[in-house]
């Protein structure tokens, strides 16, 4: 990471990372996702679990580096691991994800998430879908209770109308590679008509020198700062 790209998160509000992990690596996290989803991922495939519930070997992931050293590049020296999610498509689990910002579900300061892939990923089995630039202002979400979750959300329509279709784009991913992205960046998930598994794992992040009233109190309770490696 360096300042360039740093300089181009801000421009773009994302910046995909290719092969952060190798694929054994990747293939441990992906085992101790799966020993934590052992309960099931629900209807949405996605589930947040605290600093204080996240695995230590998933906490090592989430806290330590390549990850730690991307994350204080963008946000600074004094970054704050706030949660982890995973978040799976599979044969059961098929849903698109709405267009949709993050900050409405947690408001305050601004937060850095990092979507990393454990699987590869494409328009069939459900990879992500950006718009570059769109985290420069919070957009109206639309309220809708649904099993897939994302009870917040913007309609395609309003966001085609906004930048014009070529600028939604697909981010086809390898396992290994992580997009970090502004939680104001309009992003949502094409379906998984495929089958295939699309697992992925999202920690998320702050800049603790930013004064801070989010709205969620008890799951962030307890942040761990990312240290500098000893």
């Amino acid at each position: 990471m360096s300042t360039a790209a740093a300089a181009a998160f801000r421009r773009d509000g994302y910046l995909l990372v290719r092969g952060m992990w190798s694929v054994a690596e990747v293939q441990a996290i992906r085992g101790a996702v799966a020993r934590l989803l052992e309960g099931g991922a629900g209807a949405s495939g996605v589930r947040v679990f605290a600093p204080q519930r996240t695995p230590p070997d998933l906490l090592r992931v989430c806290t330590n580096d390549p990850l730690r050293a991307a994350v204080r590049t963008i946000l600074g020296p004094r970054v704050e691991f706030l949660s982890v999610k995973p978040a799976v498509k599979t044969m059961q689990v098929t849903a698109a994800s709405p267009w949709h910002q993050d900050w409405p579900y947690w408001k305050g300061a601004h937060k850095v998430s990092a979507w990393i892939a454990l699987d590869r990923a494409d328009a069939g089995n459900g990879c992500l879908r950006i718009v570059p630039g769109s985290h420069c202002r919070a957009w109206a979400h639309r309220r809708q209770d649904s099993p897939e979750g994302f009870g917040n959300r913007v309609s395609e329509d309003a966001v085609v109308a906004e930048f014009g279709a070529a600028a939604l784009r697909s981010v086809p991913v390898e396992p290994g590679d992580v997009l970090l992205f502004h939680d104001q960046l309009l992003h949502g998930s094409h379906p998984n008509r495929n089958g295939r598994d699309r697992w992925s794992l999202i920690p998320t992040y702050r800049d603790a020198s930013v004064p801070d009233d989010h709205v969620l109190a008890e799951l962030w309770r307890a942040p761990i700062a990312l240290q500098e490696p000893s």
